[in-house]
């Protein structure tokens, strides 16, 4: 069984992959390696949007965590230009 996983998107249509990856991902993974009960961060950049996939440990109390990694993100994209959209937290079911 993996650990819990979610699934984190900003989109912003037109946007070259290096600029989502530099001015999304980056920072985003940046801040949420700091949060305890993550156990890894992978992300993807292609034209107009990141995907940011987040790993959690099962033994530390997920909404906690989960609740740390939404600030993270909140404070990241504040930083950002309105034109960016953000989608929902999608969670991946263990397999």
């Amino acid at each position: 069984m993996s650990d819990p996983a979610f699934t984190f998107s900003v989109t912003r249509p037109g946007v070259e992959s290096e600029t989502m990856a530099r001015t999304i991902a980056a920072p985003i993974e940046r801040d949420l390696s700091f949060i305890a009960g993550i156990t890894s961060i992978a992300s993807t950049s292609v034209l107009g949007l990141t995907r940011i996939t987040i790993q959690l440990d099962p033994s530390r109390d997920i909404a906690a965590t989960t609740a740390d990694v939404q600030k993270a993100i909140d404070a990241v994209l504040a930083g950002l230009p309105d034109e960016f959209s953000r989608s929902p937290f999608i969670w991946q079911p263990a397999e």
